[in-house]
C-alpha cells in the first residue's frame, strides 16, 4: 500500500515539475518577445500614420499639424474631419470620451487633454503604441504652451510649431525624418557594401521612385517583407547605412542644393 502512494507521489511531483517548467518557459519567452513586440508595434504605428493634429477643444480650431506621409491633406478635408470629430464628441458626452472613430475608410485616433484634443489619423488600425504616444504627446503640448493657450488667438500659430520638439522625443527623430537615397549601384559596390545592405539599398532606392523620398519605418516594413528580416536587424543596418551617408535627410541635402557659392 506505501509503495502505491510513493509511486502516486512521485507521479505527482513529476507533472508539478513538468508544469512548472513549462510555465517558465512560456514566461521566458513571452518577457523575451516584449521588446521585439514594442519595436515592432512602433514601427508599424508610425508607417500607419497619415496626419498628427492638435485642436483646441472649445474653439476646434488646428493648432498644429504634423504630416507623416508624402501627401498634404486639403484644408476642406481637414476642416470636415474636424467638424466630424467635433459632432461625435458632442453626441457622446464629457463622460464617455470618444477614443477612436472611421472617418473616409480611416481610423482616428483620440485624445482630449484639459484644453486641446489629439487627433491621429491613420491608414488602419494602430497599436496601443500609438495611444499611449498620443497622450504624452497631449500632455507634453499644454504642459508645454500652458501660457499661450490661455491667451490663445487663431491667428497666431507660429508658436506651436515648437512641437515638433515633442513629436521627436515621442517618434524618434530619425524614424520620421524624411529620407533619400545617395548610391548608385556600381561592380566596386559588392568590395564596401554586404548583400543584404546593397538590397536595402535596392528597396530604398524604388521607395524613391514612388515619392522623392521615405521614411525609415516604411523602408524597414518593406525590408522585413522582402528580405525576410527582422525588422529590428533591419534596422540596424539601416542606420549604419545612414551613418555611413548611403541613406541621408531629405531636407538636409535639398539644403544643401540649395546653397550658393
Amino acid at each position: 500500500m506505501f509503495e502505491y502512494i510513493l509511486i502516486w507521489v512521485i507521479i505527482f511531483l513529476i507533472i508539478g515539475l513538468i508544469i512548472g517548467s513549462i510555465i517558465f518557459i512560456w514566461h521566458l519567452i513571452k518577457s523575451q518577445s516584449k521588446p521585439s513586440d514594442y519595436f515592432d508595434n512602433k514601427i508599424n504605428d508610425i508607417e500607419n500614420i497619415l496626419v498628427i493634429l492638435i485642436a483646441h477643444i472649445k474653439d476646434g480650431g488646428i493648432l498644429y499639424s504634423k504630416y507623416f506621409a508624402p501627401i498634404q491633406l486639403e484644408t476642406e478635408y481637414l476642416h470636415g474631419l474636424i467638424s466630424t470629430v467635433n459632432m461625435m464628441a458632442k453626441n457622446i458626452g464629457e463622460k464617455a470620451k470618444l477614443k477612436k472613430l472611421e472617418y473616409d475608410q480611416k481610423i482616428i485616433l483620440l485624445n482630449d487633454g484639459k484644453i486641446v484634443r489629439g487627433i491621429v489619423l491613420c491608414k488602419d488600425n494602430p497599436s496601443t503604441f500609438l495611444e499611449d504616444s498620443l497622450t504624452i504627446i497631449v500632455k507634453g503640448f499644454e504642459n508645454k504652451f500652458l501660457e499661450e493657450l490661455q491667451e490663445f488667438e487663431t491667428s497666431n500659430l507660429e508658436k506651436f510649431k515648437r512641437t515638433d520638439k515633442i513629436i521627436e522625443e515621442v517618434f524618434e527623430k530619425i524614424l520620421i525624418d524624411a529620407m533619400i537615397v545617395l548610391w548608385t549601384e556600381t561592380p566596386e559596390c559588392k568590395e564596401i557594401l554586404t548583400k543584404e545592405e546593397i538590397d536595402i539599398l535596392k528597396i530604398a532606392s524604388k521607395l524613391m521612385d514612388k515619392n522623392q523620398f521615405f521614411t525609415l519605418p516604411q523602408l524597414v516594413k518593406m525590408t522585413h517583407k522582402k528580405i525576410k528580416k527582422n525588422m529590428k536587424d533591419a534596422l540596424y543596418i539601416i542606420e549604419d547605412l545612414v551613418n555611413r551617408k548611403y541613406i541621408m535627410n531629405y531636407y538636409k541635402q535639398v539644403d544643401r542644393q540649395n546653397v550658393k557659392i
